[in-house]
């Protein structure tokens, strides 16, 4: 079933599944995809009879799928969060439960943390909360900003071709032909042409890099007020592999370490000029970050799918919706 919500003249597009009376979540697709994303997964989500039915609302963010494009850009992170906020403000929830992939994963992780006393439960998939960047990045940062300039958008002869584009293109690892004819099932536009042409429906200017990240400390004070039970799901092909050793409670001491001999390291001339250097040195210090951010977390939960790639949620659903129904009922006991 399909809703609209109004939000400042815009209009924000929704997918619905089970009864108006179940347990209310909130449903946030990743950066580029749409509220079809949920598809497989959506009716597994709903099949324990020990747990209470779900009332799942998949919103598409402003610029994906069927909602409305805005009048200027950028699109800002934290106006993704706003308009989460504004659409369970109208669905009426004063208490609800998020679950997010990707950017929707990291939209999630802020919210609760903006209305802890408002949410039961967080699952997050493939996310650990939105990237940060030091003081000294943001210059930079700005600068890709306010120099990036829209581009016309891919066309393409048949719909098949878009399908094809996206899985070539896919920007985290690579995306089964079939998880992107469900994309393309909401996020496919025909262009009014003769003869016909097709393209992906969202607006080419959420690709335009934002004007400034957070920054780490900004991050944490969010997640440090995360109360509720949250799940991470991860895989072993996805965006975030090591997340179960980032998680673990070592994880902060090994990261600090590796952290020490990297900078004893980059006071040797060749190790400073390698790039190579420079890019391992970058993730061990996001490494660092990370598993100090996910520990800050009390009551959570982080589960391996083993195999799904970025979109386990689309391409391994059962077992994904499996690891989730399991993690509640654990809460139950």
């Amino acid at each position: 079933m399909e809703r609209e919500f109004e939000l400042d003249g815009a209009t924000i597009a929704a997918k619905v599944w089970g009864p108006k009376d179940g347990e209310p979540w909130i449903l946030l697709h990743g950066w580029m995809d749409n509220a079809a994303t949920w598809d497989l997964i959506a009716p597994m989500l709903n099949t324990s009879t020990q747990l209470r039915p779900k009332y799942l609302v998949a919103m598409d963010f402003s610029g994906h799928g069927k909602s409305s494009h805005r009048q200027r850009g950028p699109y800002h992170f934290m106006d993704y969060v706003a308009e989460v906020m504004a659409v369970i403000d109208q669905l009426g929830w004063s208490k609800f439960n998020v679950m997010g992939h990707s950017l929707g994963g990291n939209v999630a992780v802020i919210l609760t943390g903006l209305v802890p006393e408002r949410v039961q439960r967080l699952v997050v998939v493939e996310a650990t909360g939105p990237a940060s960047q030091l003081p000294s990045e943001c210059p930079e940062q700005a600068l890709r900003s306010v120099t990036w300039r829209r581009t016309g958008k891919s066309t393409f002869e048949t719909e098949e071709l878009g399908v094809e584009r996206r899985h070539l293109n896919n920007v985290v690892g690579v995306l089964p032909v079939d998880a992107c004819r469900v994309l393309w099932s909401r996020g496919g536009l025909q262009l009014p042409a003769d003869p016909p042409r097709y393209t992906w429906s969202h607006d080419s200017a959420v690709k335009q890099p934002s004007i400034l990240y957070l920054m780490e400390s900004q991050v944490r004070a969010f997640v440090k007020r995360i109360r509720c039970p949250t799940l991470f799901l991860y895989t072993n092909d996805g965006m975030i592999p090591k997340m179960g050793m980032m998680s673990a409670w070592w994880g902060p001491l090994f990261m600090t370490v590796m952290k020490f001999l990297f900078g004893l390291l980059s006071m040797l001339p060749l190790g400073a000029m390698s790039k190579k250097f420079k890019r391992l040195y970058g993730r061990t210090l996001l490494g660092l970050y990370l598993s100090v951010r996910l520990r800050m977390i009390q009551r959570a939960t982080f589960t391996n799918v083993c195999k799904g790639g970025h979109h386990p949620h689309l391409t391994n659903a059962a077992k994904t919706a499996d690891a989730i129904q399991q993690w509640q009922l654990d809460l139950t006991h």
